[in-house]
């Protein structure tokens, strides 16, 4: 506190033709708060490692709460002895990013290619599984060395702490999804080491394809990363983004269960060399070309996960039969993961106007409880479409969740120019602290506001609609950006007009207590006319 009694205040003054100063401004400055100015700071750079370091973005800001902390966890990672990739930095979120889209393309490629393709394998798709595999190796290598985050603490940065955290939790899916066991099974049956006695010749190719797919589905473990790196990507981006992003990655998987379940009921067959009785021969489709097979088995597997049919006819075999009972089974239950998830979106959305809802709904059940008469329903209603306009919130809690300099940016920008007309050139100081003390009242037509010889504890101010003033037989109409009710800034003293409103009104309300409690605040205004005169004053020549 100065000399004078008035809180200390740190102001960058400047002449009037630089700024104007502005509520906001004020805000910021009725209380002494250590503010670094980092527009001029330079970031720290390591061109050998500037990619691994902590990123300055929204993301970073939201999580570490100032460009300062982000500094120090830069400054802090350059000053390691060794290389490790900051969990926040750009290097790891293009990572995720590249690895999401890789595995997604992997997770749809490799069923199909051993369900469909057969001994046709093209160099192409040959060199496609080699770089996929590469790039997922690399990935492992990389969690190594990629910090994390445990809970709310920092980032964890420590090599042994590292490699610890992934040996006991992803390490062993990650590296049978990356071991190219089919290649190994391929060269070992080149060079001898496989026993194939008891295997007609003509079938060794056939043979040792099948045993080179059925290890070539554990790549299919690479599903465990992306879900894995799928969250982590939710987490640094915004929650509009957020559920864009969600829902694409719950169609994405209702997808890709349908396509594996597509992919291994034709793949049953074919490792059982197409049977008299399979669906697959009956149907005639051993020889027919990619695109017809896949969509054929596409459409068996919708028939059984959503239990509408066989899709093509009774199953004929025992391996056929328990096929179609784990898939009935994965798809009732995707029906109702499916059907639980719409639900939760659904009560996500326009939860504002469902409370709406609700509120009339209570408020019906109050009414028709206390027996109120007919007459007062169309006003109590048309009270709450006024203020709330079907979206029900709660306007007081909300401003009151938002920090000082936030509530005053609002509060300025709804009712900085109705206190500014009506304190005119007061302190600027002065008008931030009576910002933060005004509430808003909705009235409707016919209200009457103000009656002659009550108690003046309140000031309005007038937001949207008319009201009429009527003093010493004298009526004013008064619109948006008026005022009345000044008087009882006037201590112990009472209202000799009469107020009512001429449509559907919102009002701003200035109480005496608060206003006289910001007051004490500033002794130099106290005893002076802050107020400019109302229009409600009739003029000499009595006109209003």
């Amino acid at each position: 506190m100065g000399n004078n009694g008035k809180p200390d205040t740190e102001i960058n003054i400047k002449s009037s033709k630089d700024r104007d100063v502005d509520f906001t401004t004020c805000c910021f400055s009725t209380r002494k708060v250590g503010v670094m100015d980092n527009s001029t700071k330079k970031v720290p750079t390591n061109k050998k490692c500037a990619l691994l370091l902590p990123e300055i973005s929204k993301i970073t800001l939201y999580h570490y709460r100032s460009k300062d902390e982000i500094l120090r966890e830069r400054k802090r990672t350059e000053e390691l002895p060794y290389i490790v990739i900051h969990p926040h930095s750009m290097f790891r979120r293009y990572w995720l990013w590249i690895m999401i889209l890789v595995t997604s393309i992997n997770m749809v490629c490799i069923p199909l290619a051993v369900s469909f393709f057969g001994t046709d394998i093209h160099m192409d798709w040959i060199v496609y599984n080699v770089l996929i595999d590469i790039a997922f190796i690399v990935d492992l290598c990389l969690n190594f060395r990629m910090g994390f985050h445990h809970g709310n603490m920092e980032a964890i940065l420590d090599l042994r702490k590292i490699r610890n955290h992934y040996l006991k939790n992803w390490f062993i899916p990650d590296l049978l999804a990356v071991v190219p066991i089919d290649y190994c099974v391929l060269i070992l049956s080149a060079s001898g080491g496989v026993d194939l006695n008891g295997v007609d010749p003509s079938d060794v190719p056939g043979y040792l394809l099948k045993i080179s797919n059925v290890f070539t589905l554990l790549r299919l473990l690479r599903v465990l990363r992306l879900v894995r790196y799928v969250n982590d990507c939710m987490e640094r981006v915004s929650v509009r983004m957020k559920s864009i992003f969600e829902v694409l990655y719950n169609i994405f998987g209702i997808f890709l269960i349908c396509h594996w379940n597509a992919c291994f009921q034709f793949m049953l067959v074919t490792f059982m060399d197409y049977p008299p009785n399979s669906w697959v021969t009956l149907a005639g489709l051993e020889d027919k070309p990619i695109k017809i097979q896949y969509t054929r088995a596409m459409f068996r597997s919708l028939c059984h996960m959503m239990t509408l049919n066989y899709g093509t006819g009774i199953p004929r075999g025992m391996s056929e039969q328990w096929m179609i009972i784990t898939s009935m089974t994965i798809g009732s239950v995707l029906y109702a993961l499916v059907l639980a998830k719409i639900t939760a979106l659904q009560a996500t959305f326009n939860t504002s106007q469902r409370a709406y809802e609700d509120l009339q709904n209570e408020l019906t059940v109050y009414i028709r409880d206390k027996q109120v008469p007919g007459s007062l329903l169309p006003r109590v209603f048309g009270h709450m479409e006024n203020c709330y306009q079907g979206k029900w919130f709660d306007e007081k809690a909300i401003l009151n969740e938002l920090s000082e300099p936030l509530k005053l940016a609002v509060m300025q920008h709804i009712c900085g120019n109705l206190l500014t007309k009506a304190f005119g050139d007061t302190d600027p100081l002065f008008l931030a602290q009576l910002l933060l003390v005004v509430e808003f009242e909705s009235y409707q037509t016919g209200d009457v506001i103000i009656r002659p010889g009550i108690a003046a504890d309140y000031m309005y101010l007038i937001d949207k609609g008319t009201v009429v003033v009527e003093n010493a037989g004298v009526q004013h109409t008064l619109m948006d950006g008026d005022f009345f009710g000044e008087i009882a800034l006037a201590k112990f003293s009472k209202h000799y007009i009469k107020v009512w409103t001429k449509c559907p009104s919102r009002l701003c309300s200035l109480s005496v207590q608060a206003y006289y409690a910001v007051m004490e605040e500033f002794p130099e205004l106290q005893g002076k006319q802050l107020i400019r005169p109302s229009l409600t004053h009739p003029r000499r020549d009595g006109k209003t």
